[in-house]
Parts: C-alpha cells; structure tokens; sequence
C-alpha cells in the first residue's frame, strides 16, 4: 500500500451517529456549523496496525506503493471539536483500538 505517514481524524461512525441524535434533542440553538471527530490526529498506520491486532494478522504491512495524491498532499488533518462539546454537549465515546476490533468482528471474520 502506499504511504501510512499521514495523520488523520479517525471516529468511529457510531459517534458520529450519536452525535446527530445528541444534537437533534438539544433544545438550545446550536452553531450553524459543528465538527464531528475525535479531535485527536492519528498516523494513518494506525489504522493498519489496529486491523493487523485485531485480525491477529502474523505478516507484515508493507508500504511500497506511490498511494493517493490526493492524500499525500494533506499531511495532517485533525477536527476542532470544541463546539461539539459546548453547544449539544457531545463527545466521542469509542477508542479507535475498539472501534477497529468492532469492525473486524462485524465482518464475520473475527468469530472464533
């Protein structure tokens, strides 16, 4: 694959979806404009590194491949969640090591 080096906000989609029904209930006015995230910029590895954990993957993940331009031109991108935070009261709940092991069981192919 290619480059890994990237940060990125990962959340879990089931943080995002609690946080529409977080902000459908609230009965202040809410910012016209809210960022939903973890608020925390992650390396793109991690996201390999926590499938491979939760896989129980024995290779290995090489990086060899050119990957996306598009990609290799943000380096780093992390959310401003404060807002979040504030107005509805929102934060997120899921690590992304649980949200990846979730996801890996939800495919089936982590049942034993």
């Amino acid at each position: 694959m290619g480059s890994l080096a990237g940060h990125r906000d990962f959340v879990d989609v089931r943080d995002i979806a609690r946080s529409v029904v977080t902000a459908a209930r609230t009965p202040a006015r809410l910012p016209r404009i809210i960022n939903i995230g973890s608020g925390r910029a992650r390396p793109v590895r991690a996201i390999a590194e926590g499938l491979v954990a939760a896989s129980r993957y024995g290779g290995t993940v090489a990086e060899n491949g050119p990957g996306s331009a598009r990609s290799a031109g943000v380096a780093w991108q992390q959310a401003d969640i404060s807002r979040a935070g504030r107005a509805p009261g929102w934060q997120p709940g899921i690590t992304l090591a649980q949200g990846l092991h979730d996801l890996w069981r939800a495919t089936g192919a982590g049942q034993d």
